[in-house]
């Protein structure tokens, strides 16, 4: 029986019994890597596999840009997103860089760092 907080909440989709993921067809994880490494080249790994299994579109936007923009996780999270400051240094892992963001060019640049 559904109290009536629950059918507040629900606005009248229906009520999910059990495991949501419970209903869903297996996966066949040696098969979707391989699809992966087929796609998007032999860097595939297994949690790049688990990322597709759960979301596929969001995974292959994500290996395309990586694809055209190369790795995205040097940078931390804030620096990636919004960019640094002016005159904030920042570092990039694997590259054992120590950078500072002097001026903003007035046009945008196609470039791939690093």
């Amino acid at each position: 029986m559904v109290d009536a907080c629950c059918v507040q909440i629900l606005k009248g989709a229906p009520v999910v019994e059990g495991r949501a993921g419970a209903t869903l067809p297996p996966v066949d994880f040696d098969k979707l890597k391989a699809d992966l490494v087929e796609k998007h080249g032999d860097t595939i790994r297994d949690t790049d596999v688990m990322s597709a299994a759960l979301y596929p579109k969001v995974f292959n936007e994500y290996a395309e840009f990586v694809a055209k923009y190369g790795p995205v996780d040097k940078l931390d999270t804030r620096t990636f997103l919004a960019g640094p400051e002016i005159e904030e240094e920042f570092s990039v892992s694997a590259c054992q860089m120590l950078l500072r963001l002097t001026t903003v060019a007035p046009h945008a640049c196609d470039c791939v760092v690093c």
